[in-house]
């Protein structure tokens, strides 16, 4: 769900930012607007990823170093994990790193307790833009 919203965020700036560039254009379902999305998303604009960072600063500026740490860690963890299933861990090692991995999982959990997602939290902050944009088109 937190990426469908985060994605549609993502679609959301960049149809904007195009309106903003095309001159005459109002309406989003102009080909032309969907062409200058289409290449902002794809060139990873420069003032597009800048609208877009300031969700992701606002997503962890509560955090303190410890907590963004362990979100780090979390991370590392996790794409370990994955990897791990991609491949045949049947071999003596396997229940060494396991039980590492899930010791790092409880430390983790001991620390910060239940770890939100970057993508929940990216979501949190921008929903409320998002949400006001859309009543925006709505209206007009």
């Amino acid at each position: 769900m937190y990426a469908l919203l985060n994605t549609y965020t993502v679609l959301n700036m960049a149809q904007q930012l195009a309106l903003s560039r095309l001159p005459g254009v109002t309406d989003v379902t102009d080909a032309r607007v969907g062409k200058a999305v289409r290449n902002l998303v794809l060139t990873e604009d420069f003032y597009l990823i800048q609208k877009l960072q300031k969700y992701a600063r606002n997503a962890v500026d509560g955090f303190t170093d410890e907590n963004l740490a362990v979100f780090v860690a979390n991370k590392r963890i996790t794409d370990y994990k994955a990897a791990l299933t991609q491949r045949n861990v049947l071999s003596t090692d396997s229940p060494g790193t396991y039980g590492w991995i899930l010791h790092q999982d409880s430390k983790n959990v001991e620390r910060i307790g239940r770890l939100p997602s970057f993508e929940e939290l990216f979501a949190a902050q921008s929903i409320p833009d998002v949400a006001a944009s859309f009543e925006s088109l709505e209206s007009a």
